[in-house]
C-alpha cells in the first residue's frame, strides 16, 4: 500500500476480542493541520474514517453502539477502538485536474499525477480490552499520495479521505491476522448509520472523470466544529515499532 506503519499488538489479549465500540474519530491534541482546510472538511475525513472502521471491523466483530447507554438499553461490555488523526496533507484540485487531463494523453496503466498538491494521511489508532484489560494492540499509520496510480480530487481532502479506507483495512488486518474469515454482513447492518457500503454510482462517476470522489455520507458523525486541532483530545499516545 506505500503506507508507513508502525504496531505494537499483545497476541493473548487479541484473541480476546470478540465485540467493538468505535469512538467517533478526533483530531489529535496539539495538531496543526493546513489553514487551507476548513472545519467540513475535516469533518469529512473523520467521518470517512469512522465509516471504514466500521465496515471492515463489522466483517470480523460484532459492532456495539457508541453511543452512551440507557436505562431500558444499558451498555455492553465491548473491546472500545479509538482514532486520532494526527496529520494531513493538503490535495491541490488544480493540480488534481491537470493531472487527470495528463492520464487521459498519456498511455499507460492507472493515473499520473503531476508533482505538485499531493495530499496524505497520518492516523493513530488503539484498541483495549473491556473492563481495564489493557491495551490489545496500537497503530500509527501514514501514506501520502503518489506521482503515479493515485488519482486527484476536486477536494482538499481527497487524498486523505480515499486513504480512509487503505488505514482501515490495515488496522483491521492487526487485529485479526492473515487467516481470519470474514463474516456475512448481518442483515440489521450495524454500520447502516454511515451509508450503503458500495456507492457504484458515485465509483463509476469517478472512474469516468479519473478523479476520486468524495462521500460525505458519514460527515455529520464527526464532533468536529472548527478547523483549530487545539479543542480536541488525543485518544492515544505514540504506538512503538515492533
Amino acid at each position: 500500500m506505500r503506507a508507513q506503519v508502525d504496531v505494537r499488538s499483545d497476541p493473548a489479549r487479541l484473541t480476546q476480542i470478540r465485540s467493538v465500540r468505535i469512538e467517533p474519530a478526533k483530531v489529535a491534541d496539539g495538531v496543526i493541520l493546513p489553514s487551507g482546510i476548513s472545519s467540513a472538511d475535516i469533518a469529512l475525513v473523520l467521518g470517512e474514517i469512522d465509516r471504514q472502521m466500521c465496515f471492515k471491523l463489522s466483517r470480523y466483530f460484532d459492532i456495539e453502539p457508541s453511543s452512551p447507554p440507557s436505562a431500558a438499553k444499558p451498555l455492553i461490555a465491548a473491546s472500545t477502538v479509538r482514532v486520532a488523526l494526527t496529520g494531513l496533507q493538503q490535495t491541490n484540485p488544480v493540480a488534481s485536474v491537470a493531472s487527470a487531463i495528463v492520464s487521459r494523453v498519456v498511455p499507460g496503466p492507472g493515473s499520473i499525477r503531476l508533482p505538485l498538491g499531493l495530499g496524505g494521511l497520518n492516523v493513530e489508532a488503539a484498541v483495549d480490552l473491556p473492563n481495564g484489560g489493557g491495551e490489545a494492540a496500537a497503530m500509527a499509520w501514514s501514506r501520502g499520495a503518489s506521482v503515479a496510480f493515485d488519482k486527484g480530487s476536486l477536494s482538499a481532502v481527497g487524498d486523505a479521505h480515499r486513504f480512509a479506507s487503505d488505514f482501515a483495512e490495515s488496522f483491521t488486518a492487526l487485529l485479526v491476522g492473515p487467516d481470519a474469515d470474514k463474516r456475512d454482513v448481518p442483515k440489521s447492518d450495524p454500520c447502516s448509520q454511515y451509508g450503503s457500503r458500495l456507492n457504484l454510482g458515485n465509483r463509476a462517476l469517478g472512474i469516468g472523470l479519473g478523479l476520486h470522489l468524495t462521500n460525505p455520507a458519514a460527515a455529520e458523525t464527526s464532533d468536529v466544529n472548527a478547523p483549530a486541532a487545539k479543542d480536541h483530545a488525543a485518544p492515544l499516545g505514540q504506538p512503538a515499532s515492533r
